[in-house]
Parts: C-alpha cells; structure tokens; sequence
C-alpha cells in the first residue's frame, strides 16, 4: 500500500509542477499588475484636473540693435534645446513694428528652460531662456557690429512671393500664403494619445486600447495664422478586441474647409462631405481612420488567452505600425487662439458604433455622439459643468502624453507600470510632471511596459 501511495503521489506531484509552470508563462503574457487589483480606483483625484502634460507658455521676445533701437522683421526661432544638443524647432516668427516677437504655444509641463535662435547678422546666436510660471521674457541685444548692413544685403531683403517676409527667414519663400513651421511637440518627434474603449464602463486602466502618435505642423502665414495642417499619425498598438475609429474635432466651420486628404476610411459607417469633413457636424470633425484593425502591416505571432489586438501582449502579436499623413487646407486663415492646440479635440469611436465617442477628460462630445450615454454606469459626465469623460472618482478614458509614450502591457494597470503617476495626478499635476519618462530607476516597472 506504502508503494502505491508513494508512486501516485509522485504522479500527483509532477502534474502540479506542470500546471505550475503553464500558470507562470501566462502570467508573464498578461503582465497582470502586481499590486492591489483596486488601487487604481483609489486614487484621489481633484474633480478640476484633467490630466493634461503640457502647459500653455507665453512668449516675449524683443531684439535690439547696437544703439537700443527696435528691430523689426527679424526672424525668431524657438528651440527645445541647443541645437548641438539634439534641439528641435518648436515654432517661429518675426519681430513686430516694436521689435518683439509674441506667441503662445504649449510646451511640456516638464520643461524649464528653452532656447531662442535668430540668425540675423550680428545677432546670430542661441540664447538660453528660463520658463517662470508659463511665462518666457528675453531680450536679444545687438552683440557685434554688423559686417554689412540689411539694405546692403540682398538676400536679407528679397522677398520674392511679397508676403512681409524675407526669402531667407520664409520656410516658403514662393508662397504668399504661407511663411512658417509651428510643430507639437517638436520638429521630427512624436506626442501620444492613448485610449481605454469600454466607455461609459470603467476599462482595465492599461491605456493600450488604442494608441497613436501624432506630430502635429500647423502652417502659419505671415501674420501668425494658420492656414493648413500638416499632421502625422502613427497607429501604434491596439490592444482589443474592438475595432475602433479614431478623429478629431477643429474649432472651425466646417465650411471654412477647402479640403481633407490622407484619411483611411474603410467600413462604411462615417459619412463625408465634398471637402473631406464628417458631414452633419457644426464644427468640422476629420475623422482619420474608422477601423484601427486595418492598420497594421506584417501580423505575425499569436496572442494568449484572453488578449485580443496588435502589440500589446509580450510574445503576442506584432504588426508593423501604419503611417498617416493628414493635410486639412482653410479657406480663410485661422487665429492659434481660436483654433486651439493640437492634437486638438481627440476621440475614438468604439466598435464602429458612431455613437460612442471616447475624448480626452473635458474634451466635449462632437454632434454625432450618442449623449444619452453621458452619465451612464462609470461614466461622471456633467454637461452643466462641462465636465465630460471623467469616472466617479475623476479617472479618465484618454490621456495625451507630450513625447512618444511607451505604453503599458495588456492587462497593467498604468500606475503598476509608472509608479510616479498616481503622486502626478494626486498632485494636480504639480509632482513628477515628467511622470512618463525614465528619469530615473524610480519612474518605471520595466515588466509591465510593452517594449
């Protein structure tokens, strides 16, 4: 009898390693969080704050010359950092009748300094500036005489297109519509909005439901309008079952639209006007694609049990990303102001269901949401506060990160992967606001990153 019991106990054993071992190798593919499953409901969060990365900075730049004297029409440039730094354009302008160049324009909260360039003749140079409270304040003073004067140089003056703006400061020197670059977040880099699609319900807070990154370049003219969009998207994971759809809503009539091209539109559920806008909208909606499932090229790998959608899963399935370039032209040039930041008023729409539309927190629904869903299950909206997208207890469905963002693996609670970003939203944004970098060893639990 001691015989048999000791043999089927050693049978018994080795089946519980077994199962032991699959149990593990499911866990490490579900990167499921290692803490409490209902701290992240527990946050506490201010009802005021919406979860934003970037602040709206106010920029006074004046040039002088040699003698103190106004200079004008001279080219300004606003840098992220010197440019033997790796430095990337933000935005430009020129000096006005007072010899100052103003404009607002979002940077991200994380930001302390940034750098001024101009390359004027005797001003040429980068110049460091401290940002104090949203607030930058330089002035520029003439450092060496000039080796020839304005009216001498030719290519100083020329102004071949007679817009205001010389060839050499114009980014289009043959365009009288247009005269320079303003990007979001910088030249050549990405910012990233990333969605959880179970809206009015709560999601599982992995913010990996959709995820894309933008650039965004809003064409200016002379006068510091704008007068197209230049936009890059990139389709970067989809963690779900559902196909969803992805747009934007502009401050803008929809008629004020020459046209809209660079959108992907796939399984009949959006309706378009002649100029490429949703159509039935009061204020002009693009919608860039409506089924992000269809954006991923080279599918390879297979997903574990339970995930669903294109690189979120480690070991699951991978698509090579798509690209999507927007271009949307005005008829009439556009303030900044009133035109607003990018990436503007950003949504999904879940499932192909053109009702349930997913914003950014405080972002409002377009005309074509369904809004009797405002409200319903998880969902705080209060259209008389104009509080919109917000759970009971202030979470959001959508955040907006100011620089490409590596998001959480399927199933991680976004807190369990960046361990700084409960302190930044307890804080209203106060604390650790570069919350989704790798400033430190600190910042990141590497396991619950898709990478």
């Amino acid at each position: 009898m001691k015989k048999i019991v000791l043999k089927y106990s050693s049978f018994v054993l080795i089946l519980l390693l077994i199962g032991l071992a699959f149990c593990k190798k499911d866990l490490i593919y579900k990167s499921a969080p290692a803490t409490n499953q209902n701290s992240i409901n527990n946050l506490a969060v201010d009802p005021g704050f919406n979860y934003v990365t970037s602040v709206n900075t106010d920029f006074t730049i004046k040039a002088v010359d040699i003698k103190g004297k106004n200079m004008i029409n001279i080219r300004v440039d606003i840098l992220s950092d010197y440019v033997a730094n790796g430095g990337r354009l933000i935005t430009s302008g020129t000096t006005d009748t007072n010899g100052v160049f103003k404009t607002i324009h979002p940077l991200p909260a994380f930001y302390k300094n940034i750098v001024i360039s101009t390359k004027y003749p005797g001003i040429e140079g980068e110049y460091p500036a401290q940002i104090n409270s949203g607030i930058v304040t330089l002035t520029i003073n003439q450092n060496k005489p000039f080796s020839k004067t304005p009216s001498q140089t030719k290519d100083i003056t020329a102004d071949n297109d007679n817009d205001g703006v010389a060839d050499i400061y114009d980014d289009y020197p043959s365009d009288p519509d247009k005269s320079f670059n303003s990007f979001f977040p910088v030249q050549g880099k990405t910012g990233t909005l990333a969605f959880e699609d179970l809206w009015p319900s709560k999601g599982d807070y992995d913010f990996n439901d959709l995820v894309v990154d933008y650039n965004v370049n809003q064409v200016l003219n002379a006068q510091q309008q704008v007068v197209e969009i230049d936009a890059k998207y990139i389709v970067k994971a989809m963690g779900a079952s559902f196909e969803n759809g992805f747009g934007f809503q502009l401050n803008v009539d929809p008629l004020n639209i020459i046209s809209v091209t660079g959108t992907k539109l796939t399984d009949n559920y959006i309706n378009v006007s002649a100029n490429g806008v949703e159509a039935n909208q009061k204020k002009a909606v693009i919608i860039v694609f409506d089924n992000a499932a269809k954006h991923f090229k080279n599918i390879h790998g297979q997903n574990p049990t339970g995930a669903a959608g294109y690189n979120t899963s480690i070991g699951g399935i991978y698509g090579t990303p798509d690209t999507l370039y927007v271009v949307v032209r005005f008829a009439k040039p556009i303030a900044q102001n009133v035109l607003g930041n990018p990436p503007y008023n950003s949504f999904i729409i879940t499932n192909k269901r053109r009702g349930y539309e997913v914003h950014l927190s405080d972002q409002s629904p377009t005309d074509l949401a369904n809004i009797s869903l405002l409200g319903k299950y998880d969902d705080n909206s209060d259209v008389s506060l104009r509080r919109y997208y917000k759970s009971k207890n202030n979470l959001p469905w959508a955040i907006n990160i100011s620089q490409s963002f590596s998001y959480p693996t399927e199933k991680a609670y976004i807190l369990n992967a960046y361990l700084k970003f409960a302190a930044w939203a307890e804080s209203n944004g106060t604390s650790f606001n570069d919350w989704f970098s790798n400033t430190s060893s600190t910042y990141r639990d590497n396991n619950y990153i898709f990478q």
